[in-house]
């Protein structure tokens, strides 16, 4: 195997296989007693549930549990380079070991800390050691194992780790990457379930939970300080925000002390953690690490029998660029071309007074991908000055001018060099302030990156053109001028491969900056190692010729003996057939044997038993079919499918046609999108059905309920997260959570909106989709709705408190401004239909849903009749069809079709009826930045079929996409908002759509007249001026460029996920058809793109602002006013006490 990975015979590793000693009859025994004491084990009585608690132990499907330990073992002894933090943590441990002294004076244990840093400096070192040092328990868990993407997993599982750690007060609890389930909540509107934010809201409640006297502290670790939520970081929550940085020199010759101290060294151990320490400038504990690591794994390699100075140095370079490849052929030319590159960059940087300094250069190739490189040494402290960030350019534009003037032309080679040139140039240009004609400005700071008009952006690449260009032509001009030097140290790379600054010296004399004084001295210490051991080798070499001149005829012998017994015991091992290829085992050096057990008429067992080359490898799968229930899915056909992608088989049905009870009722090719959509009805039940038939082999299935809401007790999201809680076939509590772990699904999730709840789920794999459709199909259709789940999911009394997991998550959603907004808005616009009601419910509405009212929702809803299911992809839909009838809708009788489920729109009467309404919202975090929100709300009552609807969306991005859009001049720079309203713009997500305009966080002191006056001046000016062509033009090239290009990744607008495309196609159909509108109209676009431009952009958006947005008399327009209320909260308490009482 080396061999042919090219490795060379003096760098082989000596691996040794252990032979078994078991004959195919020993092997086949073993087996037998193993299968026996499993049936045994499956026969013992378990209680309750116990079959399937053993299937998950076997599949290891159980959930992720905290770790608790009740010793680290680890004190501040084995932590060095990080005092800093050390001491703030002292203070965490001497409250927990002495608190009587602190609950004397009043003081009280800090709740939390959150140690922030980069990765690998030590975070869960410490907080390791903490524990030790306190001589208390450890719980642990990463921040990765709160998220889920199904209902309720995170939240539960936070209530899980809260609940072990008050067992086990006092106690230390750390969550590592917290940043994974902690980020910035987002303002989304609709009632989705966003299982992040929800287990947040749990954190956040459950340390608001427990008091100092419990003894529980919580450190958390992360690297992206910047992204947590404030609520996370106040004050009562994590007090302590400790900077666990980088080691500097002395902290990095602790920590290499540490590690070295377990490695068999060739040296004093002081003396090489120095080296070492000198070496690894900007490296963090971890790296120092693998490190030594590294130089042991390389020693063995060597055949050393300690670890040397120069396996640290390879180390060093093997965690810096990987391994060499020596034996990688290059042309005498290109070894020429890729001396003088790297021999460029090594002169610039030699001659420059503030440049790192160079420690080798190298022009080995690694498994980097580098051919060469060039490697200095940086500063302790990354400030660095105009001048210096100007010479480090000129350093990387070396390799292409040594190119240039010494190989006549340039390659591809210095691609990474212009690569990190640029970023340097544009830092140094429109990041730091070092250019006077851009200025002392910041462009590159925020996320989004800081709005720049388009002259300043013209200004920022041509100043950074002509900084990259000067530079070239210093390179150019100090190679020239240290031409015969130059040649000398491209030579000197040709000859020995590596140079060191200590070779760069002899021929070109001190360097005149920074020298690496500690590094030159290691590389003169390895050079005399070398040298002796260089002497030492060619002495041995003398030593074997001779004894080999002697003893040539008994070493072939002995080879010959040592071939016979590898024979020998390849025929002991046995000539199996190998059931894949049909060759003897020892032909294809593969072989495999596979039997069936059946043990009654509940379980059958599957056992296979695979062989390969002298080590007997046992893979024991265990299958569970339990009746008729199975758990890997044959039913349906789909590993027929073979032919994928482009050359799949492409769907011909046309209107009339029946296909498994399914008849084919519209076909619309879709050319803009590449798909053509067939939409489908159920003869027997009625369920409407729509496929996307298209070469993308990531494949979508979703099933859509309209349930419009009928009060606020959030009864369509609660069963949203009780459904699933188990199934008829799967009565499991979390089918989703085991089928996940096991399937390679690119997407599972549930989601409820304002007027309908979506099951959606992708795949790349034909087989695994069915299987998900099945767990999909059962939960949706039959679930158990458990009185318990209800319970849990929805409301519950507990401790005179009412709690559960939808009631906690709204909780918390209400004390958000954005949604109060959307509830005023919704209240205002769309009083007397569904819309009015919140989806999610309202905490001091939840607890009147009673669990018989969720029965009949679901027995209501809940129906094929009032279904949508969807598949996108390159199955054809005949698969889908035939599981959908078979497994799904034979199960329905056609007398059992529920009545249709309609989603109200608003009465002609209040919407011709131009209104006021004055509501209270949160107030503001900041106390000195309270302000009132306006909104303007415009009827349009268009449905997703009209034509109109394009136009629209096209008009709310002119008004107020960008800076220079004309609400963002006229409302944001003059002072009259500080923000856009979320409510902006036109709204389709409810059967009635309007148009709305406003602002929020408004200025006290701006009133409603001046406020209503700036909208109406501002649409009159753009009604007169239009907008500029350069706008309507980028905004049609982005709509057009993102029907051409499959986005693989999209964020929905709605539930603001990052969704799969034919997840994000699935909205729009799936809103359309809760409309009762055409489902594949939205896929259309082309077509009105192209009408808009002949009638001209300008005069379409005028006569939609003229039609809609400037009506006669204010006809039908509600203005929504909504102000801060300090005793909001108050209020809130007041009326779940009332509920409680």
């Amino acid at each position: 195997m080396q061999y042919e990975l090219g490795v060379p015979r003096s760098q082989y590793i000596n691996v040794e296989f252990a032979t078994s000693k078991f004959n195919a009859s020993s092997i086949s025994a073993l087996s037998s007693l193993v299968f026996i004491l499993f049936l045994a084990s499956m026969m013992i009585p378990r209680g309750r549930g116990g079959g399937m608690g053993m299937m998950s132990r076997v599949m290891g499907l159980e959930s992720k549990t905290v770790e608790i330990v009740k010793n680290t073992g680890v004190t501040f002894k084995d932590v060095a380079g990080i005092d800093e933090a050390k001491q703030e943590i002292m203070e965490f441990i001497d409250f927990l070991k002495n608190g009587d002294k602190y609950a004397a004076l009043g003081a009280k244990l800090p709740k939390g800390a959150i140690l922030s840093g980069p990765p690998g400096t030590g975070k869960t070192l410490l907080a390791k050691a903490a524990a030790g040092e306190a001589n208390v328990p450890f719980l642990s868990i990463s921040g990765s194992d709160f998220v889920e993407l199904f209902v309720g997993m995170g939240a539960k599982r936070v209530r899980e780790l809260f609940a072990e750690a008050r067992k086990n007060a006092p106690c230390i609890v750390f969550i590592d990457e917290i940043d994974a389930v902690g980020k910035k909540r987002n303002e989304g509107f609709s009632g989705s379930n966003d299982e992040r934010e929800q287990t947040l809201n749990q954190i956040l409640i459950e340390m608001d939970g427990f008091k100092p006297r419990d003894g529980i502290t919580i450190f958390a670790g992360t690297n992206r300080l910047d992204v947590l939520d404030p609520a996370l970081l106040r004050a009562g929550r994590f007090d302590r925000h400790i900077t666990v940085d980088k080691p500097d020199l002395e902290g990095r010759k602790q920590i290499s002390k540490i590690y070295l101290s377990k490695v068999v060294l060739d040296g004093d151990t002081d003396e090489m953690a120095q080296k070492l320490a000198e070496m690894t400038p900007g490296y963090t504990g971890a790296d120092i690490n693998n490190i030594v690591n590294e130089a042991a794994i390389i020693a063995i390699r060597n055949k050393h029998e300690k670890v040397q100075l120069t396996d640290l140095i390879s180390a060093v370079d093997r965690v810096l660029c990987g391994m060499e490849k020596k034996h990688n052929l290059m042309t005498p030319e290109e070894k020429r071309r890729i001396a003088y590159h790297e021999a460029g960059h090594a002169m610039i940087g030699w001659f420059s007074d503030h440049v790192d300094p160079m420690l080798k250069v190298t022009i080995v190739p690694r498994s980097n991908g580098a051919l060469g490189f060039t490697q200095s040494l940086p500063k302790e402290i990354p400030l660095y000055s105009q001048e210096e960030l100007s010479e480090m350019v000129v350093q990387l534009m070396g390799g292409r001018a040594a190119e240039k003037l010494f190989c006549g032309s340039m390659t591809t080679g210095a691609s990474d060099d212009l690569n990190k040139a640029t970023k340097l140039v544009y830092g140094m240009v429109a990041g730091y302030g070092f250019n006077d004609t851009v200025g002392p400005v910041n462009y590159q700071q925020s996320e989004e990156g800081f709005q720049k008009p388009e002259a300043t952006g013209r200004d920022i690449d041509n100043e950074a053109r002509a900084v990259l260009k000067k530079s070239m032509e210093k390179a150019l001009a100090m190679l020239e001028e240290n031409r015969e030097r130059m040649e000398k140290v491209a030579e000197l790379l040709l000859e020995k491969e590596t140079i060191t600054s200590v070779d760069m010296e002899e021929i070109c004399g001190p360097r005149r900056g920074r020298k690496p004084s500690g590094y030159s001295q290691i590389v003169r210490d390895v050079q005399k190692n070398e040298a002796k051991k260089k002497e030492k080798k060619k002495m041995e070499e003398e030593e074997k010729k001779k004894e080999k001149e002697g003893g040539g005829e008994e070493k072939k012998e002995e080879e010959e003996k040592k071939e016979e017994l590898k024979e020998e015991k390849k025929r002991s091992f046995g000539e199996r057939v190998c059931f894949r290829c049909s060759h003897l085992r020892r032909d294809c050096g593969y072989a495999s044997s596979r039997f069936i057990v059946e043990v009654g008429a509940e379980h059958r067992i599957f056992l296979s038993f695979r062989f390969q080359n002298h080590i007997s490898r046992v893979l024991l799968k265990v299958i569970f079919l339990k009746s008729s229930h199975l758990l890997f899915f044959s039913s349906c056909r789909y590993e027929s499918i073979q032919k994928r992608g482009t050359e799949r088989e492409y769907v011909s049905y046309k209107p009339g046609d029946i296909i498994h009870g399914f008849r084919c009722v519209n076909v619309r090719p879709v050319p803009e999108l590449n798909l053509t959509a067939f939409q489908f009805v159920h003869e027997r039940t009625g369920a409407d059905y729509v496929h996307l038939d298209c070469a993308d082999t990531d494949n979508t299935f979703s099933v859509t309920f309209r349930t419009p809401c009928e009060n606020d007790t959030g009864v369509s999201h609660i069963l949203e997260h009780t459904t699933l809680c188990g199934s008829e076939k799967y009565p499991v509590h979390d089918p989703f959570m085991k089928m996940r772990k096991r399937s390679l699904q690119t997407f599972m999730n549930a989601m409820t909106f304002d007027d309908h709840t979506s099951y959606p789920v992708s795949s790349t794999i034909p087989r695994d989709l069915a299987n998900l459709m099945d767990v999909y199909c059962d939960a949706t259709f039959f679930p158990l709705l458990r009185l318990a789940d209800f319970q849990q999911e929805g409301w519950r009394f507990e401790e005179n408190e009412i709690k559960g997991v939808v009631f906690n998550e709204m909780k918390n959603y209400q004390s958000d401004q954005t949604r109060a907004l959307f509830n005023a808005a919704s209240s205002a616009f769309l009083k007397g239909t569904n819309y009015q009601f919140v989806s999610g419910g309202v905490p001091a509405s939840i607890p009147r849903l009673r669990y018989e009212d969720l029965l009949e929702f679901h027995r209501t809803h809940y129906h094929p009749s009032n279904c949508l299911l969807y598949t996108y992809g390159d199955i054809h839909p005949s698969h889908h069809m035939r599981f959908l009838d078979s497994q799904l809708l034979q199960r329905f009788k056609k007398e059992q079709k529920s009545k249709s489920i309609h989603v109200s729109t608003v009465q002609s009467a209040v919407l011709d009826a131009s209104e006021r309404s004055e509501f209270t919202a949160p107030p503001n975090a900041d106390p000195n930045a309270q302000g009132w929100h306006y909104l303007r709300i415009v009827p349009t009552n268009l449905t997703t079929e009209s034509e109109d609807t394009l136009k629209l969306q096209l008009l709310s991005m002119l008004l107020f996409r960008g800076q220079s859009s004309p609400f963002y001049k006229s409302m944001i720079e003059s002072k009259k908002a500080q923000l856009f309203n979320p409510i902006q713009g036109y709204m389709a997500f409810s059967k009635n759509s309007f148009f709305g305009i406003g602002g929020s966080e408004i200025p006290l002191d701006v009133t409603e007249k001046e406020f209503e006056e700036m909208i109406q001046k501002t649409l009159e000016d753009v009604l007169r001026d239009g907008f500029e062509e350069r706008r309507i033009n980028g905004l049609l090239n982005e709509l057009e460029l993102s029907m051409r290009q499959k986005v693989t990744r999209a964020k929905c607008s709605l539930c603001l996920l990052c969704v799969e495309f034919g997840l994000s196609l699935m909205q729009g159909v799936a809103t359309a058809w809760t409309h009762n509108a055409d489902p594949t109209f939205c896929l259309l676009l082309k077509d009105q793109l192209q009408e808009m431009k002949e009638k001209g952009v300008n005069n379409v958006m005028k006569e939609m602002i003229r039609k809609y947005l400037l009506p006669a008399n204010n006809r039908g327009v509600k203005t929504v006013i909504v102000k801060p209320d300090a005793h909001y909260f108050d209020k809130i308490v007041i009326v779940l006490r009332m509920n409680k009482a």
